[in-house]
């Protein structure tokens, strides 16, 4: 049976050396060792690095896309635009340079090295000898006598050219303004007798006074823009928009109307510019002015005088102001801003505050109504109580005999402090336990109110016997 015993596959005489015997388990492979590839930290970096820097490139790319449609985008879909409280900068801040004082003989110490003469030391001559008082006075009439003459030489050599350099100097400080007034026209239509329908137009100049999210406020009179059909703004190169009444105070007459810069042609749109607000407390007399706008009551006009008064104040529900007075003609019906010779507004000139029956331009002070301006441009409410008052000084109340505080000159209908029961010739002594001794005190407490706050004021009010204390509880309301 051997010998039929087939022959298996692979048992021939050419079996190599990886042949193996049956039952025999050692086997031999190639052997090979697989190792992970070593990190390139180099590489990595560098790929992080241009991711970081291709990341903050596509933010900052994005950030300027949307920055620039947004206002577009959400005024195609007629969504509301959030804008950022407007902030208006007066010139407040800056204040004068100090005059040095002149050193006196008491405030120089003994051992000092400065010295001073004063009226009654001796004068030395440059002979060494002491001066006489009549030597020195005719010293002094010799000096004043030569400044004389040379004022009078300065005074011959001006010339008209000088004249007329002045006054385009002052002119040429006032263009950023003028660049910043606009007029401002309300529409209404109206039916006359025979029933064909017009339009009536109202003018008056306005001021540019703030710019956000492509909007420009633009504050003006509110007796031209409150009840009209349409607002339309022309600017100082004739082009005009459509405007719209944002806010309003019916104490002074102001008005903030808004622009949108869209329509508005780019020509235009990139030389307009905001007025720059000065400070009125700078503002003294006999300094020269600007008045601009329509002062005389007709647009595009320019006048010059000088301030004739700074100590007239304005009084108006809850508020007081102070008012500059000048030299300049206007008009019951002007309208316009003060500008100083830097070019800086120093006062609007309001239909509801005159200095009689003058003719003369009377502006409110800038520094005055500033929170005001910034109040209607935000549109925030502003709280209101309803009195206007006079201060009453300790001089007054000596001589007349009403306690310090302030008089009440005026009460507004249904106001919150007619409700409370205070009348006309109260005198208001104290607001939420503070002493009231002027107006502005007064002022101040009603102003930082909010709407339903109330306020307890005690007032004395005159009798048969004399004046007696009356506590009153004022809620107060916005307006």
């Amino acid at each position: 049976m051997d010998d039929l015993k087939k022959e298996e596959p692979g048992s021939g005489a050419g079996t190599d050396d990886r042949a193996v015997s049956e039952g025999d388990n050692n086997y031999k492979f190639i052997k090979q060792t697989i190792r992970k590839k070593p990190v390139d930290k180099k590489k990595w970096i560098l790929r992080i690095v241009w991711t970081v820097v291709f990341g903050v490139g596509f933010g900052i790319i994005a950030a300027f896309v949307f920055a620039a449609s947004a206002p577009a985008a959400a005024r195609i879909l007629g969504l509301e635009v959030e804008n950022k409280r407007i902030v208006l900068t007066t010139g407040d801040e800056l204040t004068p340079t100090p005059v040095p004082e002149k050193v006196a003989v008491s405030d120089v110490s003994a051992g000092s090295s400065v010295s001073s003469v004063s009226s009654s030391s001796q004068a030395i001559s440059t002979s060494g000898l002491p001066v006489t008082g009549q030597e020195l006075g005719d010293q002094d009439q010799g000096q004043n006598q030569e400044g004389t003459e040379e004022d009078a030489s300065a005074a011959k050599s001006l010339t008209l050219d000088d004249i007329r350099q002045l006054y385009g100097d002052m002119i040429a400080s006032s263009r950023e303004v003028q660049c910043a007034i606009v007029q401002v026209t309300g529409i209404t239509n109206e039916m006359d007798y025979f029933r064909q329908n017009y339009e009536n137009r109202q003018q008056v100049s306005g001021l540019i006074i703030a710019r956000n999210n492509n909007l420009l406020y633009i504050l003006t009179q509110q007796s031209v823009v409150d009840n009209v059909q349409s607002i339309q703004i022309t600017f100082f190169d004739g082009t005009t928009a459509d405007g719209a009444l944002l806010s309003r105070d019916a104490a002074t007459g102001f008005a903030v109307v808004t622009v949108d810069s869209v329509s508005v042609s780019p020509t235009t749109d990139s030389r307009i510019t905001t007025a720059p607000l000065g400070s009125s407390y700078l503002v003294s007399q006999a300094d020269p002015v600007l008045a601009l706008g329509s002062p005389m009551g007709y647009g595009d006009t320019i006048s010059c005088g000088v301030v004739t008064s700074m100590g007239n104040t304005a009084e108006a529900s809850d508020r007081e102001y102070n008012l500059i007075t000048t030299d300049i003609i206007g008009s019951t019906s002007g309208s316009g801003v003060l500008v100083n010779i830097y070019g800086k507004v120093v006062g609007i000139i309001s239909q509801n505050f005159k200095m009689g029956d003058t003719g003369t331009v009377t502006a409110l002070a800038i520094s005055d109504i500033s929170g005001l301006l910034e109040t209607l441009t935000n549109h925030d409410p502003i709280p209101y109580a309803g009195i206007t008052g006079q201060a009453v000084t300790q001089d007054i109340s000596e001589r007349t005999g009403i306690p310090e505080g302030e008089l009440v000159t005026a009460v507004d209908e249904d106001s919150p402090a007619m409700l409370a029961g205070i009348k006309e010739y109260d005198v208001i002594t104290e607001v939420n336990g503070k002493t009231i001794r002027s107006v502005s005190d007064y002022t101040d407490i009603v102003s930082a109110s909010a709407e339903n706050e109330t306020l307890n004021i005690k007032a004395m009010r005159k009798g048969a016997e004399g004046y007696a204390e009356v506590d009153f509880t004022v809620t107060v309301k916005v307006r």
